[in-house]
């Protein structure tokens, strides 16, 4: 995992690097542009000033043919020789004008040393020269010459003509000529021969590189000088043209060099880029050309570059070296404790500050920058996690009574806390006014079903004196006894479902239910017990009637009525208690459903056992009844009352079994609320229900969280707000 200090080291370095490149590249574009202008300046103006140079030196030539032209026009007696009449001469002009011209010729060849002979063509096609030299004029005539023809293009000043093969030395030169007339008549044409190698040795040497060189083309693009042997003339002095060489390779050059002075990039014949310069010479509209590498001109640059690019490297490592210290010294080094310490709260669940972190987070939170805020306000909400979660140990102990600390409305855990608290009281203390309820009015159902179930035995103790004497009658009430039966076994199933429902809070209030239904099934049992007793004492008095009428024979049946009459009697009576008794069960049982009226659907299953033991005694009844249609004898009735009470003991035994169940199991709930602490409650009395389900319990309820633990993380010696609140 890379460090955040080497990842913010790297962005910077990035951006750095990036600067550095877009500023050496924009410093390398404008230095270009710079230095490509300053040097093709330079260039131009060097290759201007060699173009005045060499212009210079052909204007001092031609300014020699100009004095010796002022000198010759204004000789009269020169005039006079070569513009007579030569009609009958018996030697050329060259021999008229010797002792005349020669001087002068040698004067001016003497003084010029660039010049290897200075002459005069005169008119009849011989000539004079200043060196003693004599053309054969068997092949050679002056008028014929190019130079000769060159000055009577303009006879007003002097001309350069272009490199010729010299007769007199075979080599290639150039000759200044001018044409010398008198009072407008032409009296020949003098002329000064320079070897070209004067002329290459100026254009050569105007090389600004060693990498360029210079060439001379002439108005017509024949080039006249070239370093380079391939461009050098024949040996008849055929020049090669720029515009034409190479199948045209330099046309578009030879175009832009035509349309004016200036500098133009092409490529060479090999490929390479080039700066073309050229000036024009004023004096004989040559075109002198310096050429020079385009590599010339940006080496200056690619050197630049190359001494910037490690200059730029190493500023880029110290860069590289300051901004990792500071950012380890500023972040990385605050953040690693921080994330140190919530790497271990993430691992191992711990989120106490150790004295070494306290005192590392202490010292990096008295930053005052992003960091240290980020530190400090990771410490606090690290503490009042810490806080919130003693708070919720302390709830798990059972003390409610905790006061949870919210920090501001949006302290959406310490909120949340607190309204789980308060909620957790509002439900306890609602479930254990209940069972306190339901305790109390399940022990006055006992209390009935008790005294119920010793009237019922004792009906059955006096039934059972009859038994001997009223067989017929028990065979009756087999019936009765199968159904019976069937009760008892669907009231086990009733005792079970209560028990399951005990073991749940809201099965109890529906047992609560449950015994109210089971209550009303008891009182309708009794009001027919009390009818039963009633058609009973009917019967008892027809029996005695029918006594009486016997005499003497019917007093033992007398006796058995009245007996049986007075059993029907108490049994009436017995059973007017035991529904007073009932109602007032029913009374409790009711004021207990309507307090737990939220929790009366989860009784149905007991509602409904009862419903079936309901139907069952129904049946009872039924067969009863039919046993009382079905026989008019006293033995029928008897029957009944006793098949009734036994019924009736059963049920009064069970309701008593299942209302001492039931208040145990309240007493239960009441014992674990007790393990509660509750705000707005008597804690004594609390505690002391709590007290009688175990020390356990009781010790639980009793527990508290001691102040000291309930401190927030406290920094040392940090001077400021760090980690309180």
């Amino acid at each position: 995992m890379k460090s955040i200090g080497i990842k913010l080291t790297s962005i910077m370095l990035g951006i750095i690097l990036v600067g550095i490149i877009i500023t050496v590249g924009v410093a390398a574009i404008i230095s270009r542009n710079v230095i490509m202008t300053e040097s093709l300046a330079k260039v131009r103006q060097n290759t201007k000033l060699e173009e005045i140079k060499l212009d210079n030196w052909l204007m001092d030539q031609l300014s020699g043919m100009n004095a010796l032209n002022a000198i010759l026009s204004s000789d009269d007696e020169l005039a006079e020789i070569l513009l007579a009449d030569q009609t009958g001469a018996t030697a050329n002009l060259e021999d008229q004008v010797t002792d005349l011209l020669k001087p002068t010729l040698k004067a001016v060849l003497d003084d010029n040393s660039e010049q290897f002979e200075v002459y005069m063509g005169f008119l009849d096609g011989s000539a004079l020269t200043g060196s003693g030299y004599r053309f054969n004029y068997a092949t050679w005539t002056s008028y014929e010459r190019g130079w000769y023809k060159t000055a009577l293009t303009d006879t007003t000043h002097s001309h350069i003509t272009l490199p010729y093969v010299d007769a007199q030395t075979g080599l290639l030169c150039i000759t200044a000529a001018h044409a010398v007339t008198y009072n407008g008549r032409l009296m020949g044409v003098i002329g000064a021969d320079i070897y070209i190698t004067q002329l290459q040795d100026i254009t050569l040497n105007a090389t600004l590189d060693s990498k360029g060189y210079a060439m001379l083309v002439s108005e017509a693009g024949d080039i006249l000088i070239h370093p380079d042997s391939d461009y050098a003339p024949d040996e008849e002095c055929n020049f090669k043209n720029l515009g034409t060489i190479m199948n045209g390779a330099y046309a578009d050059l030879w175009k832009d060099v035509t349309a004016g002075d200036g500098t133009y990039e092409y490529k060479d014949a090999t490929g390479t880029n080039k700066y073309y310069n050229a000036a024009v010479l004023p004096s004989t509209d040559w075109h002198m050309i310096t050429v020079l590498p385009v590599k010339a001109v940006t080496q200056p640059i690619t050197n630049l570059i190359w001494t910037v690019i490690p200059i730029s490297v190493g500023i880029l490592i110290i860069a590289a070296v300051m901004i990792f210290i500071n950012v380890r010294n500023i972040i990385t080094k605050p953040v690693s404790a921080l994330s140190a310490f919530m790497k271990k709260a993430g691992s191992t669940g711990n989120l106490e500050f150790s004295p070494e972190e306290a005192e590392i987070i202490g010292k990096f939170s008295k930053i005052e920058d992003e960091v240290g805020q980020a530190i400090n306000g990771s410490a606090l909400f690290i503490t009042h996690v810490t806080n919130t979660a003693r708070s919720l140990e302390a709830v798990a102990d059972g003390d409610l009574t905790t006061e949870i600390e919210v920090l501001s409305e949006y302290d959406t855990l310490g909120k949340s806390l607190k309204k789980m608290e308060d909620s957790l009281n509002e439900m306890f203390d609602e479930i254990q006014t209940s069972s306190s309820q339901v305790s109390h009015g399940s022990k006055q159902v006992a209390d009935g079903a008790q005294a119920l179930a010793q009237g019922a035995t004792q009906q059955a103790a006096s039934i059972e004196e009859l038994s001997s004497s009223i067989s017929e009658i028990a065979e009756r009430t087999k019936t009765n006894t199968a159904t019976a039966e069937k009760t008892s076994k669907l009231s086990e199933a009733i005792i079970e479902s209560a028990e399951k429902g005990s073991r749940q809070m809201d099965e109890m209030i529906t047992a609560v239910s449950e015994i109210n239904e089971a209550s009303k099934g008891i009182s309708k049992i009794i009001k027919t017990i009390d009818d039963i007793a009633f058609q009973t004492n009917i019967l008892a008095l027809n029996a005695a009637v029918e006594a009486a009428r016997a005499g003497q024979h019917g007093k033992g049946f007398a006796v058995v009525a009245e007996e049986v009459r007075n059993l029907a009697s108490k049994s009436a009576e017995a059973a007017k208690d035991t529904g007073g008794m009932i109602q007032n069960s029913m009374d409790k049982a009711e004021l207990g459903s309507r307090i737990a009226g939220e929790t009366a659907a989860s009784l149905n299953e007991i509602v409904n056992g009862i419903n079936e033991s309901s139907l069952l005694v129904t049946e009872i009844a039924k067969s009863s009844g039919e046993q009382t249609l079905a026989i008019s004898q006293v033995n029928v009735g008897i029957d009944q009352v006793a098949q009734v009470v036994q019924q009736n003991s059963a049920t009064a035994e069970q309701s008593a079994a299942a209302s001492e169940q039931m208040s145990g199991q309240s007493d239960m709930l009441q014992q674990l609320i007790a393990q509660f602490k509750l705000k707005n409650s008597d804690a004594a009395g609390y505690r002391g229900l709590g007290a009688g389900s175990g020390g356990a319990a009781g010790s639980r309820a009793q527990k508290r969280l001691p102040a000291s633990e309930r401190r927030g993380f406290q920094a040392q010696d940090n001077g400021g707000d760090f980690g309180k609140y």
